[in-house]
């Protein structure tokens, strides 16, 4: 009987280690699902912050384009500008010369308006001279003190003093 209780007490002790190894075994089952459900949530994560980035890169893209477009635009406008500020700088030089050459008073002399390349102008009015309107309008002097004039200008029917025009 002693064998049997030695045979059953080694199985025993045989069996003990067997289960801790399950318990073990589901341990780091669980561990390793929950490692893969977070190891699935870094790929969504990874995969959202590409999304992200290529959507900030797109729209960087557009803007860098629309910069690029208006900056162009900004310099053929300049280039316009400084063209035509040299046109008007020219012009400016050429009426200059013009006004310094002594060319009415050489057209008066000589009875020749075009002289050394320069025009002669004559100013030209624009209407008829007429006559002045306001010799038809009437004006009357009055006094600046009504009071000080004589009781004779004040009204008979009324006990006021009369309206002075304005």
């Amino acid at each position: 009987m002693t064998a049997r209780f030695v045979l059953a007490g080694a199985l025993l002790a045989l069996a003990a280690p067997a289960w801790a190894v399950n318990k073990d075994i589901e341990r780091l089952q669980i561990q390793i699902a929950a490692l893969q459900g977070q190891i699935a949530d870094l790929q969504r994560t990874a995969e959202d912050n590409q999304r992200e980035i290529k959507r900030l890169a797109d729209t960087l893209t557009e803007q860098n384009a629309f910069l690029r477009k208006a900056l162009q635009d900004r310099r053929t406008q300049d280039d316009a500008l400084q063209t035509a500020i040299k046109e008007f700088g020219e012009r400016m030089a050429e009426l200059e010369e013009r006004l310094q050459q002594p060319a009415p008073a050489a057209a008066r002399t000589t009875g020749n308006p075009l002289r050394l390349g320069s025009l002669v102008f004559t100013a030209l009015t624009i209407a008829p001279c007429m006559r002045s309107a306001t010799r038809c309008v009437k004006s009357t002097l009055t006094c600046s003190k009504p009071a000080a004039s004589s009781p004779a200008s004040y009204s008979p029917w009324e006990s006021a003093p009369a309206m002075q025009p304005t």
